[in-house]
């Protein structure tokens, strides 16, 4: 298998609160992973700055071999990678299925974006 994304002492902060410190992980494609932790344990700022949502304060972020370290948060969307907020309710008159097709709207390929459906379709049951 192939490393898909791959983050390298990546590290976060809040002003003077340093909430992420050297944070390295590799996820391969085709896998499934999870980001677990006590609350405050900075998943939720590690998933932020992989979207470009928070600018790392040092580290590296790698997705298919392109660094997205210095990449605004569009840029990043534009390469594949987006962030559904989960719990937040944000856009509630749409399914689940239509609200993670949203991620794909820069993209002008229907059949990657099939692709990326029946990825998502393959873990779990989604209603349309």
């Amino acid at each position: 298998m192939s490393v898909l994304l791959s983050v390298k002492d990546l590290s976060v902060a809040y002003g003077q609160v340093e909430a992420v410190k050297g944070v390295s992980f590799d996820l391969n494609e085709g896998e499934i992973t999870a980001l677990v932790g006590a609350n405050g344990a900075g998943k939720s700022t590690t998933l932020l700055a992989l979207s470009g949502l928070l600018k790392p304060k040092g580290g590296q972020v790698l997705f298919e071999g392109q660094d997205l370290t210095r990449l605004k948060a569009h840029e990043i969307v534009r390469r594949g990678i987006v962030q559904v907020a989960e719990g937040r309710a944000i856009l509630t008159t749409l399914t689940v299925h239509e609200n993670l097709v949203l991620g794909a709207y820069t993209r002008n390929d229907r059949a990657g974006i099939a692709a990326a459906m029946q990825r998502i379709a393959s873990i779990v049951r989604l209603p349309r």
